[in-house]
């Protein structure tokens, strides 16, 4: 059970914070807002710092096929690749130049494990997306091995939530990437409306789970799935079987969107471009919901404190009073919601060797949150947190496909 940060635009020093507390175990690193020569000092420090750290680099490759793209630092990396499509990948000389370029920088780091460049698969019907993501993990697989590193490697995969419609096509492109002996992999869901929240089509997170079920048992053995901007969802995808979930303190870190990355559209002559910063949300784990302060302070006083703020066990360090205003100061802010989201997992995979128990654990969890809401909505508050509590319906729904999928029995 890990938590890793997910790194992005304003880190300050919130990351080392959450290391130096010991409320994250690693750091997912992303090259788009940080130059080259910075990235590298900053990844020397982190190792000398906090020597037992997992780091990893998502090359974030997989951005070279949006267009239009708000880049940032990535024309910097001399891996990175822009407006790449479909003939770009195929011929096979293209495909191992850019999968070496991508290792071969990630070498020059002191990570922990090599992490495989790939591409957004948007639809597993469409040939050369799902190609191109196998052909870039056989040669990332057979990079390592000739370049004899002892490192274990991570194949990354990236998938639109609409491609997790499909599910007939997924369960025959898992069939053939789990016959990759790889260490692991790194999965991304690609959210397509931008929006932040916990909302998700109970039938995709059904498939998602299923995915991440599935790669973790490959081969037959214990294999690393680590899962990227994941927020609340990490605590069923820990049930299934993910050795490592991470978020980070941006909407956009939170729940990763191709939309968010693309250029503004362009405003009429004259007209300048304003940019909001968006409000701090507390992760109410009981709730399984975000917040921000004006919600918080609108639902605290009509529910027991225990019903929206979780206490138990979150680091002595770490300050829980939510009506102080240096509460929601985004760094302050961060940790508790890292610190949050590890306990409540830790408590899911406390003792239970079996998917069908702590998925039962997660299904006592939702009930619990459903209760609250209903007692909120009996005070008079119909609407609270992201989007009110509709996504709770979908996540219980997607927990019993995916074991009905499976055959599986889970406890009542």
């Amino acid at each position: 059970m890990t938590i890793y940060a997910q790194h992005g635009y304003g880190k300050s020093d919130k990351i080392d914070r959450g290391l130096n507390l010991g409320i994250v175990d690693g750091v997912i690193i992303g090259p788009r807002n940080e130059k080259p020569e910075k990235l590298i000092e900053w990844a020397g420090s982190l190792r000398r710092d906090f020597p037992g750290a997992s780091l990893l680099l998502d090359p974030q490759f997989h951005l070279s096929t949006i267009t239009p793209l708000k880049e940032c630092r990535l024309p910097d990396y001399d891996y990175y690749r822009p407006d790449l499509k479909g003939e770009d990948f195929f011929v096979p000389s293209s495909i191992i130049r850019y999968t070496s370029d991508v290792l071969d920088f990630q070498m020059r780091l002191p990570v922990s494990y090599l992490v495989s460049p790939t591409v957004l698969i948007r639809s597993l019907g469409e040939n050369w997306r799902r190609l191109a993501a196998i052909q870039m993990a056989a040669a990332s697989l057979e990079f390592k091995s000739a370049s004899r590193d002892e490192l274990p490697i991570l194949l990354s995969l990236v998938f639109s939530e609409t491609a997790l419609d499909d599910t007939d096509n997924l369960m025959a492109f898992l069939d053939v990437i789990t016959n990759f002996q790889a260490d692991g992999f790194y999965v991304v869901l690609n959210r397509e409306d931008g929006k932040y929240g916990q909302e998700i089509d109970w039938e995709r997170l059904k498939n998602l789970l299923y995915l991440v079920y599935v790669l973790a048992g490959a081969q037959d053995q214990d294999v690393d799935v680590v899962v990227g901007y994941t927020d609340l969802l990490g605590i069923p995808l820990h049930a299934v079987g993910a050795k490592a979930t991470a978020f980070g303190w941006l909407h956009n870190l939170k729940r990763f969107s191709s939309k968010a990355m693309r250029p503004p559209p362009a405003l009429p002559e004259g007209k300048k471009a304003g940019w909001r910063a968006p409000l701090p949300r507390y992760l109410s784990t009981p709730l399984l919901n975000s917040f921000s302060q004006a919600e918080f302070n609108a639902i605290l006083p009509v529910v027991p404190r225990s019903d929206v703020i979780l206490e138990k066990s979150i680091h002595e360090d770490i300050a829980v009073d939510p009506t102080r205003d240096s509460f929601w100061r985004p760094g302050n802010l961060m940790l508790y919601n890292w610190a949050a989201i590890q306990e409540t997992i830790k408590d899911v995979m406390s003792g239970e060797q079996n998917v069908g128990a702590r998925l039962a654990k997660v299904k006592e969890v939702i009930l619990n949150a459903e209760n609250i809401y209903s007692r909120l909505r009996r005070a008079g508050i119909n609407s609270a947190g992201s989007h009110g509590s509709s996504h709770l319906n979908s996540w219980r729904r997607a927990i019993d496909g995916f074991a009905q999928t499976l055959g599986m029995r889970i406890p009542a």
